[in-house]
């Protein structure tokens, strides 16, 4: 069963597959800007209301290593990133021995 509206609370109203070089398919993302390795920005194409949404992150890589793809925000004492109305910063990280670009990232915006 598919979840999606348009817009809405607890619609799944935003997402994007890319990877560093292309955004492969997208729903309400204008561009994902490449702000080095394993760091990307997701831009909208219309603002969230606000800061509260939910962000469902995947990956994939070829190499087998574990890959960890997270939220890049002022919470996170060891990335400077953000979360803001018109997008949020990513960052994907190799086996915790640092940055790595994947070979596929996705994510799911829902909220309002």
């Amino acid at each position: 069963m598919a979840f999606y509206s348009s817009g809405g609370h607890g619609a799944i109203n935003k997402w994007v597959n890319f990877n560093q070089s292309s955004v492969r398919d997208h729903w309400g993302i204008s561009s994902v800007s490449d702000n080095g390795v394993g760091k990307f920005f997701v831009n909208f194409s219309g603002n969230m209301s606000n800061t509260n949404y939910v962000v469902t992150t995947g990956l994939s890589t070829e190499d087998g290593f574990v890959v960890a793809m997270g939220i890049d925000d002022a919470h996170n004492p060891n990335r400077n990133g953000s979360k803001t109305v018109s997008g949020f910063s990513v960052f994907t990280m190799h086996d915790g021995n640092g940055d790595v670009d994947p070979h596929t990232c996705m994510a799911m915006i829902i909220g309002d």
